[in-house]
């Protein structure tokens, strides 16, 4: 079961659906929730570094706090109005290793909940932090979450060790649920990978915890797989979506998966991710 999440709070208006979202599952599973918001320290560029004074440098500084703030007001009073169990905290590193501070954090939660990339600013990279983290990451979508709290789950399933992981993460969610439907996409039997009943061994897996599971084999026709996926999501009603991630943090442009891509980048309801 679920009993600590964590959140990343900031002051940009997408902010305040993910929240929204965070505080109805940490309601949904009795969990506290964290609000984490991250400052930014300042690293002046060479060229502007020499013409940089302590004093414009405080005021840059105090500029970030008071946005700090403002985010982690909004946060707690939405908190209060829920009577969720809840903390706030702040920590501070450049804007560009946001990712991997907001992942350490995360390694102390069961959950750790965070926004898709776009929207209306310049948010931390989600994918730099499904892949650093260590644990399951949920990421919102930037237009919001349906008012559902996970009821209608689906499951993108490969057989693959990224696939195993997210299910494993996503079983307190799996259990709760009322429709859990696995789908697998173009499978294929092989030795290392699906059975010789593609999608049977994890729905019997699943099927032992108490859950009730629908198997679907699509082949999806000439549209992607993350794509596919999405549009059977919508078909469905499903309200989450469990799945792997592929790629390597340093190397992420270039060998991200094909449909870890599409779902990061358009996405329209929540997805739990591991790596």
């Amino acid at each position: 079961m679920y009993k600590d999440l964590l959140v990343e709070v900031d002051d940009r208006e997408v902010s305040s659906k993910r929240i929204d979202y965070a505080i109805r599952l940490s309601l949904h599973f009795g969990a506290h929730l964290t609000g984490l918001n991250l400052i930014a320290s300042f690293i002046p560029p060479p060229a502007v570094g020499s013409h940089l004074t302590q004093e414009m440098e405080a005021q840059l500084l105090a500029g970030e706090y008071q946005r700090s703030e403002e985010a982690l007001a909004r946060f707690r009073e939405a908190a209060q109005a829920a009577d969720v169990a809840f903390d706030v905290r702040t920590d501070k590193a450049p804007r560009h290793e946001h990712a991997d501070l907001l992942s350490l954090h995360g390694r102390y939660a069961d959950l750790t909940i965070v926004g898709q990339d776009g929207g209306d600013g310049d948010g931390l990279d989600c994918g730099d932090v499904v892949l650093s983290a260590g644990a399951p990451v949920v990421v919102v979508p930037h237009i919001g979450a349906p008012s559902t709290n996970a009821e209608n789950v689906m499951i993108a399933w490969n057989a693959s060790r990224e696939s195993a992981r997210a299910v494993r993460d996503a079983m307190p969610l799996l259990e709760k649920a009322k429709t859990v439907d696995v789908v697998c996409f173009h499978p294929e039997t092989t030795s290392a990978g699906h059975g010789e009943l593609p999608g049977a061994d994890i729905g019997l897996h699943l099927s032992r915890h108490g859950i009730d599971v629908e198997v679907q084999l699509l082949e999806g026709g000439h549209i992607d797989v993350g794509n596919a996926l999405l549009s059977h999501a919508a078909d469905r009603g499903s309200d989450f979506l469990v799945m792997g991630c592929y790629g390597h943090s340093r190397l992420r442009e270039a060998v991200f998966g094909g449909a870890t891509r599409t779902i990061m980048q358009s996405m329209t309801i929540p997805v739990l991710m591991a790596h």
